[in-house]
């Protein structure tokens, strides 16, 4: 086969080249389909010749912007308004404005913008942001970064708190402040307060996102669950574990503690903030066969168990709170959860020596090691009326302050020989 000549060769191509063509004038490119995604700063088509004249050939890639060309409706190339040139920024005002003028309300709204740039103001105008904004044309105003404020130190976060009018728990504001400020979450709550936003339900937000997230936890689920307000749960969370009455703090860090392990159930999150209380009962043979027949009396008399008593004298009172709740229909299983202590049987000798402990209430030469010694003896092998009077002690140990527990405990006292 005879092999085409460069002539032939010349002429296909010229054919095929003409065949692309198809479809635009003479003298057109074909348009490229990404043009939309070109560079701002390469999007005027004009080039400054030497005498300051322009041509009409293709840019090079670092055009100014100031040399961008617009048209007669007003905007530039990119459609942006045609604002004429930046005029020259001094204060937030005119830095605000300038995004008002150019129409970028993605990057910030007015308000939002006077706020940003009152923080970044606060250890002298932001001369970079400002410089950007003179020079930046309006489709590129999202390259002006507005600086990050200088964190609140200690001392400006509880000025803004007295200036605002928060109440705030804590005996001296700037000593807490300093305890928990080494990875600055006062000084980001302090944000919320500071110059003239004086935001309070946000700044409560704040402090239960950190340093106190256990009251966060603790409120979180408590208003899902609608068992407290939303803007009363953290200021009364984050008070109470700063109350003076040490009892009444211990208290608060049960029921943070409480809902912690709540796993999202609002009838446990109910529970921590209104535990059942715990009922003293006179541990005595009548009582606990008196509750006993009560319930399975018909099938299985006390007579019959009476022995179990005997043996297990210490299963006697948690019979007889178990059965005063209700009547479980298993009533070996009540006799083996109380003679094992799987069951719950409210306050125990620790709980008892830890409330005295804390409202100081021990006497002098007990500690609380001592204190729970002579409970275990009591509640294991006292007399009759020993046990009786502990199990009083014990539904005491349940109050909420050293006043309560001690009005509570002052005539058991008095009992004693």
């Amino acid at each position: 086969m005879e092999r085409p000549s460069l002539f032939s060769l010349l002429v296909l191509a010229a054919t095929l080249y003409c065949l692309g063509c198809s479809g635009t004038k003479a003298g057109e490119m074909l348009p490229s389909k990404d043009a939309s995604q070109r560079d701002a700063r390469s999007s005027d088509s004009r080039v400054l010749a030497l005498d300051g004249t322009t041509d009409g050939g293709v840019g090079p890639q670092d055009v100014s912007v100031a040399d961008r060309g617009t048209g007669d409706d007003g905007v530039d190339d990119l459609g942006q308004p045609d604002t004429g040139p930046p005029p020259q920024i001094e204060n937030c005002a005119q830095a605000c404005q300038r995004y008002t003028a150019c129409e970028r309300g993605d990057i910030f709204d007015t308000d939002a913008c006077l706020a940003a740039c009152d923080r970044a103001s606060r250890s002298g105008p932001p001369s970079e942001w400002f410089d950007c904004l003179e020079s930046e044309s309006c489709n590129l105003l999202h390259l002006c970064r507005v600086p990050s404020p200088p964190a609140l130190t200690c001392d400006e976060v509880c000025d803004s708190v007295a200036q605002c009018g928060a109440s705030f728990p804590f005996p001296d504001c700037r000593e807490e402040c300093a305890l928990h400020d080494e990875g600055g979450a006062y000084a980001r709550c302090g944000e919320a307060l500071f110059g003239e936003r004086c935001d309070a339900a946000d700044f409560w937000a704040c402090l239960g996102r950190d340093p106190y997230s256990d009251c966060g936890t603790r409120c979180a689920l408590s208003v899902e669950c609608g068992i407290t307000e939303a803007g009363d749960c953290m200021p009364a969370c984050i008070t109470e574990g700063f109350d003076p009455d040490a009892l009444r703090r211990f208290r608060s860090a049960e029921r943070n503690q409480c809902f912690a392990f709540a796993a999202m159930s609002c009838d446990r999150a109910q529970d921590c903030l209104n535990p059942m209380i715990w009922e003293a009962v006179m541990p005595t043979m009548e009582n606990v066969c008196e509750a006993w027949d009560s319930c399975y009396g018909a099938r299985v008399t006390c007579a019959t168990v009476q022995h179990t008593f005997l043996v297990f004298p210490h299963a006697i009172p948690c019979v007889i709170r178990t059965l005063r709740r209700g009547c479980p229909e298993d009533e070996e299983e009540v006799l083996r959860q109380c003679i094992s202590r799987d069951v719950d049987l409210g306050p125990r000798c620790h709980h008892l020596c830890n409330a005295e402990h804390l409202c100081g209430s021990l006497p002098a030469e007990n500690d609380i090691a001592g204190c729970q010694a002579e409970c275990n003896r009591i509640e294991q092998a006292g007399t009759p009326d020993e046990q009786w009077r502990l199990q009083r002690e014990l539904a005491c140990s349940q109050v909420n302050t050293c006043p309560d527990l001690a009005a509570c405990l002052a005539p058991l006292r008095a009992e004693e020989p």
